[in-house]
């Protein structure tokens, strides 16, 4: 499972809309943590910043990267400081849930390096907030050379592999090129399916977002249920004019797009997406799915 920067978030995320003392979640730079501190007046606030990480971090397997950050739970300090304690009490077994969540919570994919230290922060930003900071690395896995997207074949210098290019069909997509066969005997495709039929909204995603989904299936199955996905999304005319982004990204509709997968078989899967794409269709978007077999002989 490649387990990206912004699926992180949207994991970190997910720990503090469930938390009952959380009220904000916000992950950006720390110069952005005094306008989001003191821009509403619901505390406690959760605000994750990014530190240094490490590609292929491991020194056992290349296929982890280490991610570093520094999260900061705070609360608003009242007039005489009476609630400094109470503050720092609550902020703190915050901070040691969130610790406890990754290190014991055993989520897939992820893994909390060290014991981390939380470190007091006293009288912070203009309206007074006060809490601690918690340094965490977590290690996750990524993906091998064999699945970094090109534009058209796949560009391999240093090992041989196969790419198999998985077909999904729409209403009025054009069809790709077809290229080789390979060793589980399907043909290498690029077909696009537009916006614009198939896709059903209004269903929660498996993570709990509002969504549209989209039941594929594979114009010539693969031989197992062993194979990786990646969603490409186009605004615009497509690969050949529009900006091509795989996975999770940044649009111009509502902010963070999340794609996610289940209902996995051998002859398809369901893609979510947790945007209204019968209407973000009527833009001319562009979907193009990719899946790779892997350990197959």
């Amino acid at each position: 499972m490649n387990i990206t920067y912004l699926k992180l978030l949207q994991l970190f995320e997910s720990f503090a809309s469930a938390h009952l003392e959380i009220k904000r979640f916000k992950s950006d730079f720390l110069e952005q943590l005094q306008n989001f501190g003191t821009e509403e007046n619901s505390y406690p606030i959760f605000y994750v910043v990014p530190t240094p990480a490490t590609l292929g971090g491991s020194t056992i397997f290349t296929d982890m990267n280490q991610y570093s950050f520094t999260c900061y739970c705070l609360d608003i300090i009242q007039e005489g400081r009476a609630n400094i304690n109470p503050i720092l009490n609550t902020t703190a077994l915050v901070l040691n849930d969130f610790h406890k969540w990754l290190k014991d919570g055993e989520i897939p994919g992820i893994d909390i390096l060290t014991d981390s230290v939380i470190s007091p922060i006293n009288n912070y930003a203009l309206d007074g907030l006060a809490g601690w900071s918690l340094n965490i690395t977590v290690e996750v896995s990524t993906y091998s050379v064999c699945e970094i997207p090109f534009k058209d074949s796949p560009i391999i210098t240093v090992e041989s592999c196969d790419v198999i290019y998985a077909a999904w069909k729409g209403p009025t997509g054009p069809t790709g090129p077809t290229g080789p066969t390979g060793s589980t005997g399907l043909a290498t495709k690029n077909i696009q399916l537009s916006g614009t039929g198939g896709w059903v909204w209004g269903s929660n995603d498996p993570f709990g977002n509002a969504a549209s989904y989209y039941d594929v299936t594979f114009a010539q199955p693969f031989s197992s249920t062993n194979y990786t996905t990646d969603l490409f999304f186009y605004q615009g005319g497509g690969p050949t004019s529009g900006t091509g982004l795989v996975g999770w990204f940044a649009n111009s509709v509502s902010g963070l797009c999340i794609v996610t997968f289940d209902n996995k078989t051998a002859s398809g899967v369901r893609i979510w997406i947790n945007l209204d794409i019968p209407t973000l269709g009527s833009v001319d978007s562009i979907f193009n799915l990719k899946a790779i077999e892997i350990g197959e002989s």
